[in-house]
């Protein structure tokens, strides 16, 4: 009996002489295959983080198999994990905060690549906690930055460039900026908590002020190394008012279902409100250790 292949078969096409079809009505046919290989292919594309080019100089993803399958791409940057070697291009310059005893990366003083929405990009290392952080649009869009300077007054100072021709000298501020909706993330590392052993995570207390309403929506984690990010699982939030310090602080208690976990990571954001100045003064985790059999 014939029957009618799917794009997923392997079908092969014996012949009964000048028929299309074999039937073997007689019950004495008999199919022999020889010499019969299958072939796995592989793969047939592969696209590495390492492989992504600095834009102005080649605005090909390299394709790391053999079949040069490079691909086309604009804005795209390696991210490797807790290295601020990713963030450097060509058009970076690294500078110095006394004040605030932290590094920060430009990572374009040309203008050239930052004419894309993603500009002004900066990573920030703080030297005395090993912190780092990522700020999005810090600088202005196809603006041409100087080297900076520490003046007489210990500040940090830089020199920008508008679209005619005249320079801002302006002075770097460790004071909130509103940023807009969905471009404020703050993120901690991937923490293990300490301890190798398997942890059993339920409470996550992060102490903050901001122009947001505050309702935990905008605290989510991710577990063991990745960055798929997402809300607690059947949490109960409570917002108070922190006693011990003024200026609108609050600490934003999240409770939830357990998490069996190695390793965990809280991103605060603001994706659900409006432009706004925030601070994050603490985040701690409750949890126990889980007993594992051997």
């Amino acid at each position: 009996m014939a029957t009618t292949p799917t794009a997923d078969d392997i079908s092969f096409g014996p012949r009964d002489g000048a028929a299309s079809t074999f039937d073997d009505a007689g019950g004495d046919d008999i199919i022999y295959i020889h010499n019969f290989r299958y072939i796995q292919l592989g793969v047939v594309a592969e696209y590495a983080s390492g492989n992504i080019p600095a834009p102005h100089l080649d605005y090909r993803w390299q394709d790391s198999s053999d079949n040069a399958l490079h691909a086309s791409m604009f804005g795209a940057t390696p991210i490797l994990e807790d290295s601020w070697e990713s963030f450097w291009t060509d058009f970076s310059i690294m500078m110095y905060e006394p004040k605030t005893n932290q590094l920060i990366v430009m990572r374009d003083c040309t203008g050239v690549w930052s004419r894309t929405a993603n500009h002004g990009d900066a990573w920030f290392v703080d030297l005395d906690t090993g912190a780092h952080s990522t700020g999005k649009q810090i600088f202005t869009a196809g603006a041409r930055y100087s080297n900076p300077q520490i003046d007489w007054n210990n500040r940090l100072i830089i020199a920008r460039e508008d679209s005619i021709g005249s320079v801002d000298i302006l002075e770097w501020s460790d004071q909130p900026v509103a940023q807009a909706q969905g471009l404020l993330i703050a993120e901690t590392i991937d923490d293990d908590l300490d301890t190798a052993a398997l942890k059993y995570v339920m409470g996550v207390v992060v102490k903050m002020r901001s122009g947001l309403t505050l309702d935990g929506s905008e605290i989510t984690y991710a577990i063991n190394g990745t960055e798929h990010y997402k809300a607690f699982t059947s949490p109960t939030i409570t917002v108070s008012s922190d006693i011990t310090q003024r200026d609108n602080w609050k600490r934003i208690s999240i409770i939830f279902a357990g998490i069996e976990c190695y390793s965990i990571s809280i991103r605060v954001t603001n994706d659900n409100s409006t432009a706004t100045t925030s601070d994050i003064d603490e985040i701690a985790i409750q949890y126990d250790i889980e007993e594992e059999s051997i």
